[in-house]
């Protein structure tokens, strides 16, 4: 069964205190790495010369490490600022051909360059409307490589289960919904 203990606290001055713990839950085991079939680069700086300039320092390092890392620290460790560029690429070579055209002047497919406006942070959400810009296979490409996505669409689908003539997966996926 669980275990459980219990930690009783006897003080001098007449301070009792009793706790009661529980051993933690056992791990999830976690699913096996699949790596993004596209990766998305943003930088960002407080003016657009700094960001100029970083883009060319990226572009001369890109390829020295896993391109799914250096794009995870570049948006997770980093601060956001005000100045701010994006770039989707399938390998680091790609993102660094992109950045290599930004800094160049181009305008690029794949590129988003732009400048924040407020402070306030947003959430990411997806959105699928079911009013008539959904497609069979829509949200595909998540449920499959993104664990959080999966987990949160099982999730719904089950919350729908009765609810909806057709199961939530088969619906957006078609074929029984199954996709693994």
């Amino acid at each position: 069964g669980r275990r459980l203990a219990g930690v009783s606290s006897f003080g001098f001055s007449g301070t009792n205190a009793h706790v009661v713990i529980e051993e933690a839950p056992a791990a999830r085991e976690l699913p096996a790495f699949q790596e993004r079939p596209k990766h998305v680069l943003v930088l960002s700086a407080r003016s657009a010369s700094a960001l100029e300039e970083q883009a060319k320092q990226y572009a001369g390092s890109l390829g020295e490490g896993a391109v799914g890392d250096v794009c995870f620290t570049a948006s997770v460790g980093r601060t956001h600022l005000e100045q701010r560029l994006a770039v989707v690429g399938a390998s680091a070579e790609e993102l660094k051909t992109k950045l290599e055209r930004v800094v160049a002047g181009e305008a690029v497919a794949g590129v988003v360059k732009g400048q924040a406006v407020g402070k306030e942070k947003r959430k990411v959400a997806f959105l699928f409307t079911g009013q008539g810009s959904q497609y069979v296979g829509m949200g595909e490409e998540l449920y499959r490589t993104q664990p959080a996505f999966k987990e949160a669409l099982e999730e719904c689908a089950k919350v729908l289960e009765g609810v909806l003539e057709k199961p939530l997966l088969e619906v957006m996926f078609g074929q029984g919904g199954e996709l693994d």
